[in-house]
């Protein structure tokens, strides 16, 4: 009777460790993406402000 329930026990355990692993990598994922977004969109900003001066020179 005890071998089932440790067998559940550690089962439960293990995929509770892994959907905190999973959520943590998640978390990283998205923090990554939205701190490359935020570069993206300062490098866009960068050269359209360039591009604007550089139009703007032309005139």
């Amino acid at each position: 009777m005890w071998k089932p329930f440790e067998s559940w026990h550690m089962e439960g355990s293990e995929s509770r460790v892994m959907f905190k692993l999973e959520h943590s990598i998640l978390d990283t994922l998205q923090a990554n993406f939205q701190s490359k977004l935020l570069i993206l969109a300062i490098i866009v900003r960068l050269a359209y402000s360039r591009h604007v001066v550089a139009w703007l020179r032309r005139i």
